[in-house]
């Protein structure tokens, strides 16, 4: 490749070459192009943008340097041909060089790579991304160029340094390192005086601007010159080629903790956990990790501990920040921080060794009778800690991560969450202080807002004392509004987006794209299943990476394999992060197809012999969860149930009808079970109205009776009669046989719960002859069941129990649990009613095992109730209410006013049966409320019946007479026998009038 400059064709097209070239050999993906290029808020065309901005590089470029892999881009180049590639090996070779005492070639190679520097890094390009990249060149290239003077001083070349010192330390006055070196290069120079001049400036200007002394290192190298200590002279040391270890006692007592927070408050239980670490009788040295999400209060809890535990450590308190997350800083090298350790305990700067090796040999003789207490603040990762660790057995180091640091054996680690609502809510009262008064409402609405993260709320407290006129109503009113929060908590250099983002930044590409995808999921917590389908990858690869993501405190994890994010990192990702959409619409895509598959499987498992259809996805997951059985599909059903109802509003806004249409099917069965069909009336509806659009009539069909078996779950007859009618169209139109069969029995089952029993027996009898036709045993069955509880209530007790026993058989065995327990509920109240009570207890026993099988209250209470009205008809009063209670107890919380009311009816014969007519009106009069206000004749009739009873019991006979007429009207109204209740109202009535005659 030759020099010839090439013109690149704008700033955008330059700013996408520097990231590839920074990450030379890897892939760069396009949604990270996105943000290099336009960082917060990225046109809807940035992808395809992007795209245009590669392919004219590629017209410019030599051919086959800019590849295109996977998700991304990849430049591929040689090592030689990347000046900052050459830079970094000649660095690593200096350093191999030191370590083998070779300073002449250490010397030769940081001058070879210092050579390659024309300037500032990316001079010239803005944004953050390339700026922040260009920070972090700048720094090493500074820190090495006072690496190699170092190594000059030391071979004693100070002559030609001096000039160049001087310019380096006025371009960077605040930086110590550089002042010290000058120092000494004047020192040995034989300019002691100017050297200790330079010193004075240093000391004024650093008490001028930011009212600070000099450092150690500075004031020792003071001290030095003025004492001319010998060993300032190059040429009276030797450099051994492994380093002597030199222990270098002190009487000092070392405390450089950074101060503690008067305002300090929360994590009490953590504070005390840390605490106990600290055990006298220790016989090996104790390590604490405390890890957690970017400002979540590690630091601060941290040093909490430390001043608390500080007299327990006489030798020393020790603070050293990592930077292992440091905005524009890379981590600190082992060997930088063992330097400031070392001389943290007394061991002057000249007897340091320059490797590594030789600094942790010498801390840990250093520290091997020493009690200290080190807090190692923002550590990246165990290799960054592990060359730290002091040999004491009662020392204590305290270590603050945003990684799980799962290298380092025998760690006490202790994961930091955000406080509670209660410890959230006392921080805040006590930055607000007197200040601002704030009501309790509005101090959980602030701790809402920042999603109790204690670096939000510092932040956005302190930006409250900063602006008098604001009030906090105000202030969070600002931090609600859309994609304003990330950009209100904001404080000088303390920003939420940009301590999400150093997180964010230190995992690769594959986490990051994962990162994002997880941050636009719909739902709470997803598992690895979900995830593989979001981001289109095997689920083993998925779990690894959540993994990673969970370890890097970028997902949080309050169930066993179920992943979720912060509230705030969510909105960073929303908000702050370069969004490609075409990446986002496909992965959307890949979750819908998941959803609609997984779904489809659990709810065949769930209700066995579902009508099936089958749902063509266009992304076929890899992988599914494993569902056996159905309990498995269950509790998968009941993990993803919020997860699939916001789905499902997912799909609604974005327009992917196949996906509405099919999802809230899948749900049926399941919300039937739970007792919630009937909140989601309109997502069937949608779902219908999606069917239609997409010209796909059976499943218009089939949702349209989902809405009406809502409806008749809440005692909506007419709304669910008008559906099924429409569903009945339908099939017939498109000449859907078993439809119409399964729409006629439904409409039979609306008609029983009006009381048109004689027209819900032709339309059951209608959906059996079809079924038959059909050879459909197990919808023959379900047809037979409720034909047996219609010709109950009609008085053919016998045809009752002949149908449910045959209902019984064609149900038997098929997997069909809710199905076969009605039958036999059926047949044991018909078996009641003939007056065979012992077979009516024994087939409820048979009863017992499918309906547990189900896992559904309802039919549970179904069971429970059976129970009471068979043991009540038994005389066994006190069973039989003991089972009524139990029923009414599952019916707690569940919205089913039909059963409730069956219920009270039969617990209100129970208190009739013993003389207790002031509770039995009580019952009969709940049952009363319940069926009137969905209209359920039968259950209306039965309670006034009871009602008339309790008052003719309690000697109220007007009130009795007005009840049995108004049951009798209703029995004649629906077209049953009344005889027993006519008899009683004639007998009643005709003393009545005897006594008045």
């Amino acid at each position: 490749m030759d020099s010839t400059r090439v013109p690149l064709g704008g700033t955008r097209q330059e700013l996408v070459l520097a990231a590839l070239l920074l990450a030379t050999g890897c892939v760069v993906t396009l949604q990270q192009l996105v943000q290099v290029v336009w960082e917060t808020h990225p046109p809807s065309t940035a992808a395809h943008q992007i795209r245009k901005i590669v392919a004219d590089l590629r017209r410019r470029l030599p051919a086959g340097l800019i590849v295109t892999d996977g998700p991304g881009y990849r430049m591929v180049i040689h090592d030689t041909a990347v000046d900052l590639q050459i830079f970094e090996k000649q660095l690593v070779r200096a350093r191999a060089a030191e370590d083998d005492g070779r300073p002449a070639e250490a010397i030769d190679a940081l001058t070879t790579g210092l050579s390659l520097w024309r300037g500032d890094a990316l001079s010239g390009m803005n944004g953050l991304t390339v700026r922040t990249a260009a920070a972090r060149a700048d720094e090493r290239r500074l820190m090495t160029v006072e690496r190699l003077i170092t190594l000059q001083l030391e071979i004693g070349e100070e002559g030609d340094l001096v000039g160049q010192l001087r310019a380096l330390a006025a371009e960077h006055p605040m930086r110590e390192r550089l002042l010290v070196l000058l120092m000494t290069a004047l020192y040995q120079s034989g300019r002691q005086a100017e050297a200790l001049q330079v010193y004075a400036d240093a000391r004024q200007s650093l008490a001028d601007q930011l009212g600070i002394d000099p450092g150690p290192e500075l004031s020792r190298r003071h001290e030095q010159i003025l004492r001319n200590d010998p060993a300032l002279d190059p040429r009276a040391a030797t450099r051994a080629a492994v380093p002597t270890v030199r222990v270098v006692t002190s009487s000092s007592r070392p405390m450089t903790i950074p101060r503690d927070l008067v305002d300090f408050t929360g994590h009490d239980e953590t504070l005390e956990t840390l605490v106990g670490f600290a055990r006298p009788d220790a016989t090996a040295l104790t390590l604490v990790s405390i890890n957690g999400m970017g400002g979540v209060g590690k630091t601060t809890l941290a040093i909490h501990a430390a001043h608390r535990l500080g007299r327990e450590f006489p030798d020393g308190q020790l603070f050293l920040d990592l930077h292992g997350f440091t905005y524009g800083r890379d981590p600190v090298d082992p060997v930088e921080a063992l330097g400031v350790l070392l001389r943290a305990v007394g061991t002057p700067g000249e007897q340091l060794p320059t490797d590594q090796v030789g600094r942790s040999a010498l801390w840990r003789a250093t520290t091997a009778d020493r009690s200290l207490l080190i807090l190692l603040d923002n550590a990246s990762s165990a290799q960054q800690v592990i060359p730290l660790l002091p040999s004491s057995a009662t020392s204590l180091v305290l270590i603050t991560t945003r990684s799980r640091l799962n290298g380092l054996d025998g760690t006490h680690s202790v994961t930091l969450d955000p406080p509670l609502d209660d410890e959230a809510s006392a921080i805040v009262h006590r930055l607000l202080g007197d200040r601002h008064p704030a009501t309790e409402a509005e101090v959980q609405a602030l701790v809402e807002a920042c999603g109790r993260l204690p670096l939000a709320l510092r932040i956005a407290v302190a930006r409250l004392h900063n602006r008098p006129k604001w009030t906090l109503s105000y202030l969070i009113g600002r931090l609600r509004r859309e994609g304003r929060l990330m950009r209100e908590l904001v404080l000088d250099d303390r920003s939420v987006a940009a301590s999400i983002g150093l997180s964010y930044h230190g995992v690769g590409p594959d986490h990051q794209q994962m990162f994002r995808l997880i941050g636009l999921f719909p739902g709470e917590s997803c598992d690895a299943y979900t995830a593989a389908a979001l981001a289109g990858v095997p689920q083993e690869r998925a779990e690894q990476i959540l993994e990673d993501l969970l370890d890097s405190q970028l997902l949080i994890q309050r169930q066993v394999d179920r992943y979720e994010m912060h509230d705030l990192v969510r909105n960073f990702v929303r908000t702050v992060l370069a969004q490609d959409e075409d990446e986002n619409t496909t992965a959307i895509h890949r979750l819908l197809d998941y959803y609609v598959v997984t779904a489809e499987t659990a709810a065949n498992r769930v209700q066995p012999g579902r009508f099936v259809t089958e749902a063509r996805v266009r992304y076929p997951p890899q992988d599914v969860a494993p569902l056996a059985d159905q309990a498995e599909s269950l509790e998968w059903f009941e993990a993803e149930r919020r997860n699939l109802l916001a789905a499902i509003d997912l799909a609604a806004d974005r327009g992917h009808d196949f996906h509405l249409c099919h999802l809230p099917r899948t749900m049926a069965f399941y919300l039937y079970v739970r007792g919630e069909m009937h909140e989601h009336i309109a997502t069937f509806r949608n779902a219908a109205a999606a069917a239609r659009r997409i010209d796909e009539p059976v499943h218009e069909g089939l949702n349209l009776i989902n809405v009406a078996i809502a409806h008749w779950y809440l005692g909506e007859f007419t709304e669910a009669l008008e559906c099924y009618a429409d569903a009945l169209a339908i099939a017939q139109d498109t000449n859907d046989t078993v439809g119409e069969g399964t729409c006629l029995g439904r409409i039979g089952i609306v008609c029983a719960s009006m009381g048109r029993f004689e027209e819900a027996l032709s339309y059951q009898q209608r959906a059996l002859a079809i079924h038959r036709t059909m050879g459909s045993q197990a919808e023959q069955g379900n047809a037979l069941s409720n034909i047996s509880q219609l010709q109950n209530v009609l008085g053919m007790h016998a045809e009752a129990v002949t149908s449910a026993r045959e209902a019984v058989r064609l149900l038997d065995g098929r997997d069909q649990p809710a199905d076969l327990a009605s039958a036999l509920t059926r047949l044991a109240s018909a078996q009641s009613n003939l007056g065979e009570g012992p077979a009516a207890l024994a087939t409820l026993t048979l009863a017992t095992v499918p309906v547990q099988t189900t896992n559904s209250r309802r039919a549970r209470a179904m069971l429970e109730t059976r129970y009471a009205e068979v043991l009540m008809r038994l005389g066994r009063l006190a069973e039989a209410e003991r089972h009524g209670l139990a029923a009414l107890s599952l019916l707690g919380g569940l919205e089913n006013p039909a059963l409730r009311a069956e219920v009270e009816n039969v617990l209100g014969r129970v208190h009739t049966e013993r003389g207790d007519f002031t509770g039995a009106l009580a019952r009969h009069r709940r049952a009363h409320e319940n069926a009137d206000r969905i209209g359920l004749r039968l259950e209306q009739a039965r309670a006034l019946d009871g009602m008339g009873r309790a008052h003719a019991g309690l000697g109220d006979f007007d009130r009795a007479v007005t009840d049995w007429r108004a049951a009798l009207s209703l029995h004649q109204m629906m077209g049953i026998t009344g005889d027993d209740l006519a008899q009683r109202l004639g007998c009643l009535e005709q003393s009545r009038s005897a006594v008045s005659h």
